[in-house]
């Protein structure tokens, strides 16, 4: 499904990762670090009191295969309204994250001092593996955002220059970490198909030859 169409339910980041692309350290660059802060945590809210309540009618309500997609800060929207309690009556048949603005221990199996990531709830709730898109390209997400989101709540996402190891690490720059559930893969040429058989619950796409930058996700 395509927006627009049945069954699809879909999320849109916004311009606050971007915003902070600012390398110079004064009053507007603290502003934008709190604009990416404010945006994330209103995207988990949102995400948790609203989009849950939707998605719990609808799988309730209807029959249909229902497919979510969500790009930047509307991966933290569709993770919390598929996480939270209580769970839907079925699960979604497909979640796509395009480029996610979340923690990349969000499904860890130990984000840190023995806590899971704060996300793990979704494996049970999604019928195929959760696809999640990374790229080198992506700026925002390569390069700024554990610069931001490095408050003790950002961690795992158990509330609301990097390299893959940092903890901080952005979940769309990097791709899973600490997630023994994931299986990583290089972008496939379309329209080659991907491992949907797989017994593993997350689908980590590196796709730095095919996405430029942090908004360039409607491509082949």
């Amino acid at each position: 499904p395509v927006p627009g169409q049945p069954g699809f339910v879909g999320g849109g980041g916004d311009g606050a990762l971007a915003a902070a692309g600012s390398s110079s350290v004064d009053a507007r660059g603290l502003l934008r670090t709190f604009t990416v802060l404010q945006m994330k945590d209103r995207a988990g809210t949102v995400g948790r009191a609203g989009v849950a309540t939707f998605l719990r009618a609808l799988l309730r309500e209807t029959s249909r295969p229902v497919h979510a997609a969500g790009h930047s800060y509307g991966s933290r929207v569709l993770l919390n309204a598929v996480s939270v309690d209580p769970a839907p009556a079925r699960a979604l048949r497909s979640l796509l994250l395009l480029q996610p603005a979340v923690n990349a221990r969000c499904f860890a199996n130990d984000a840190g001092k023995g806590r899971p990531g704060g996300y793990r709830p979704a494996f049970g709730r999604v019928e195929l593996p959760i696809f999640v898109t990374y790229s080198e390209h992506d700026a925002p997400l390569r390069k700024l955002f554990h610069l931001a989101a490095r408050r003790k709540q950002d961690l795992g996402e158990l509330v609301p220059a990097a390299t893959p190891w940092s903890k901080y690490a952005a979940l769309g720059g990097y791709g899973a970490q600490r997630t023994e559930e994931n299986l990583a893969l290089a972008q496939a040429d379309a329209p080659a198909p991907y491992p949907l058989d797989t017994a593993r619950e997350v689908l980590s796409v590196d796709c730095t030859k095919g996405i430029a930058g942090h908004g360039d996700v409607a491509n082949a």
